[in-house]
Protein backbone atom coordinates (compact mmCIF):
# COMPACT_ATOMS: atom_id res chain seq x y z
CA UNK A 1 0.00 0.00 0.00
CA UNK A 2 1.53 3.52 -1.23
CA UNK A 3 1.68 6.24 1.23
CA UNK A 4 2.38 10.19 1.18
CA UNK A 5 4.73 11.60 3.66
CA UNK A 6 4.78 15.54 3.34
CA UNK A 7 8.15 16.46 4.37
CA UNK A 8 9.89 19.97 5.07
CA UNK A 9 13.38 20.88 3.38
CA UNK A 10 14.99 23.90 5.87
CA UNK A 11 17.40 25.75 4.79
CA UNK A 12 19.28 28.62 6.92
CA UNK A 13 21.79 31.03 6.09
CA UNK A 14 22.44 33.62 8.75
CA UNK A 15 19.03 34.40 10.41
CA UNK A 16 16.74 33.66 7.62
CA UNK A 17 15.67 30.46 6.69
CA UNK A 18 13.81 29.29 3.37
CA UNK A 19 11.40 26.11 3.95
CA UNK A 20 10.30 24.13 1.50
CA UNK A 21 7.10 21.51 1.35
CA UNK A 22 7.49 18.58 -0.71
CA UNK A 23 5.36 14.90 -0.48
CA UNK A 24 7.19 11.53 -0.36
CA UNK A 25 5.55 8.13 -1.67
CA UNK A 26 6.37 6.02 0.85
CA UNK A 27 5.19 1.70 1.81
CA UNK A 28 7.76 0.96 4.69
CA UNK A 29 11.00 3.00 5.41
CA UNK A 30 10.95 6.51 6.55
CA UNK A 31 14.40 7.86 7.42
CA UNK A 32 14.64 11.43 9.09
CA UNK A 33 17.29 13.51 10.96
CA UNK A 34 16.73 15.70 13.73
CA UNK A 35 18.60 17.44 16.27
CA UNK A 36 17.85 14.86 18.46
CA UNK A 37 16.99 11.10 18.54
CA UNK A 38 13.28 10.83 20.26
CA UNK A 39 11.32 7.57 20.00
CA UNK A 40 7.57 9.38 20.19
CA UNK A 41 6.50 7.19 22.91
CA UNK A 42 6.29 4.82 20.48
CA UNK A 43 6.53 0.86 21.71
CA UNK A 44 9.57 -1.05 19.99
CA UNK A 45 11.39 2.21 18.36
CA UNK A 46 14.17 1.89 20.38
CA UNK A 47 14.75 -1.95 20.12
CA UNK A 48 13.76 -2.48 16.07
CA UNK A 49 15.01 1.09 14.93
CA UNK A 50 18.33 2.17 12.95
CA UNK A 51 18.94 6.55 14.42
CA UNK A 52 21.06 8.01 12.48
CA UNK A 53 22.35 10.10 15.83
CA UNK A 54 26.18 8.82 15.79
CA UNK A 55 28.87 7.55 13.39
CA UNK A 56 28.39 3.94 14.83
CA UNK A 57 24.88 4.10 14.05
CA UNK A 58 25.56 4.80 10.55
CA UNK A 59 28.27 2.22 10.71
CA UNK A 60 25.62 -0.32 11.94
CA UNK A 61 23.14 0.55 9.24
CA UNK A 62 25.64 -0.21 6.20
CA UNK A 63 27.13 -3.79 8.23
CA UNK A 64 23.27 -4.97 8.05
CA UNK A 65 22.69 -3.99 4.57
CA UNK A 66 26.37 -5.63 3.77
CA UNK A 67 24.56 -8.88 5.59
CA UNK A 68 21.48 -8.74 3.76
CA UNK A 69 23.62 -9.04 0.40
CA UNK A 70 25.71 -11.82 1.51
CA UNK A 71 22.93 -13.73 2.72
CA UNK A 72 21.42 -13.29 -0.56
CA UNK A 73 24.07 -14.29 -2.59
CA UNK A 74 23.88 -17.90 -0.57
CA UNK A 75 24.01 -20.79 -2.89
CA UNK A 76 21.36 -22.45 -1.11
CA UNK A 77 19.02 -19.61 -0.87
CA UNK A 78 15.83 -19.88 -1.98
CA UNK A 79 14.55 -16.92 -4.50
CA UNK A 80 11.13 -16.24 -1.92
CA UNK A 81 13.89 -15.95 0.67
CA UNK A 82 16.53 -14.31 -1.74
CA UNK A 83 13.67 -11.34 -2.36
CA UNK A 84 12.90 -11.07 1.32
Amino acid sequence: VARKLTCESVICDGNSCDIEEFTVDYDRLVVTIGAQTNTFGIPGVREYCNFLKQVEDARRIRTAIVNCFERANLPDMSDEERVR
